[in-house]
């Protein structure tokens, strides 16, 4: 792993459960300043 790569990485779709893992995400951002990680919005099909 490169020391710029972030720790966490989360592949959601626009789905219930993929907004509010991060939702949640974006709040442990706020509360922990050094907490970071990588969004992928995946996209199925065309």
């Amino acid at each position: 792993m490169s020391s710029d790569s972030k720790p966490i990485h989360i592949h959601t779709l626009a789905t219930p459960n993929g907004v509010a893992a991060s939702a949640y995400l974006e709040e442990l951002k706020k509360q922990y300043l050094a907490f970071d990680y990588e969004h992928v919005h995946a996209i199925l099909g065309k």
